[in-house]
């Protein structure tokens, strides 16, 4: 059908432009979605842990014990922690990755995981602590210590 001499139309150029804009602005939405999902959330205001640590076994127990839960934490995969995400343990100060096992509440699966009241994460530390060692744990994102123990 063609176009008389009173009928206005758009032209193609202006309709692909108008096609490649709405397609940018959805993209960047979806983007933006994704990547707020990703993030690890709000600093913890209120936020009750524990750190237990038995010498003979070379264990190291972080346990949550209320509060807000601490999400996108780490990565556990079949035993092991592959990273720290929004939580990070740290010995004297360095960031802890000689890890030769980790066990979120007995489960063994891959997954990223938030740690909330209730949760128990077992790490088998592959060089033990000393006396004087200091273990901190840090929330990542505002670098605030949320819990911090020295070994007697």
């Amino acid at each position: 059908m063609t176009l008389g001499e009173d009928q206005v139309g758009l032209t193609p150029m202006i309709a692909t432009i108008v096609l490649i804009g709405l397609a940018i602005g959805f993209g960047l939405s979806i983007l933006v979605g994704y990547l707020g999902a990703l993030a690890p959330g709000p600093p913890p205001k209120h936020v009750s842990l524990s750190i237990t640590y038995e010498n003979d076994e070379n264990k190291l127990a972080i346990i949550h014990e209320g509060g807000d839960p601490l999400f996108n934490a780490f990565v556990i995969g079949e035993g092991e922690l592959l990273r720290w995400n929004g939580l990070e343990l740290r010995v004297n100060g360095l960031t802890e990755n000689r890890i030769s096992s980790a066990v979120l509440n007995d489960e063994n699966l891959p997954y990223s995981t938030s740690f909330t009241a209730g949760d128990e994460l077992v790490l088998t530390l592959e060089n033990r602590l000393k006396k004087g060692d200091i273990i901190s744990l840090v929330y990542i994102p505002s670098n605030q210590v949320l819990m911090e123990m020295i070994i007697l």
